[in-house]
């Protein structure tokens, strides 16, 4: 008798625990989309300011448009995945590897940023814009990857209760 309120007691803790690292996994890949757009105003703001739009040719404006446009399809991306519910183990494992592989690409990502950054300093007018890429590059990995271990740790038994 003693042990059933034990087991409540676990699977209660269990359930908190998955809605808090799911919380932060939501969180870290939020702020890293974050920083991933304020890096895009930054680059606008930079080419705008040195007059680079009177140069002749389109793919200026297409860098410029998919630079702006590129977060905002990832984020919506995310947004849509997050509102799928895995029913059993195999949807379950299919979501875990989305995760997974999303925290790859932003893995990636910051890879690349990094190979991009010719100085250490944070306020060279030529790195300013790869700082708050690389960062929320590194950030949303580590969200994406904590999704990805919520996603296949999560007890489905106990997540409907």
């Amino acid at each position: 008798m003693s042990v059933f309120p034990v087991a409540v007691r676990l699977k209660s803790y269990d359930a908190t625990v998955t809605s808090s690292k799911r919380l932060l996994s939501s969180r870290l890949i939020f702020l890293g989309f974050t920083l991933i757009a304020l890096s895009t105003v930054i680059f606008v703001a930079r080419l705008l300011s040195q007059r680079v739009y009177d140069i002749p040719g389109y793919r200026w404006y297409v860098q410029l448009v998919m630079e702006m446009l590129a977060p905002i399809f990832a984020a919506s991306g995310w947004w849509f995945l997050r509102q799928l519910e895995a029913k059993d183990s195999d949807q379950r494992s299919l979501l875990a590897k989305a995760y997974l592989l999303l925290g790859l690409e932003f893995s990636a990502s910051c890879i690349v940023q990094l190979l991009q950054i010719s100085s250490a300093l944070f306020a060279d007018p030529n790195t300013a814009q790869f700082w708050p890429a690389t960062l929320g590059s590194g950030i949303g990995a580590v969200g994406f990857f904590l999704a990805s271990r919520v996603v296949a740790t999560v007890d489905l038994a106990t997540a409907d209760t």
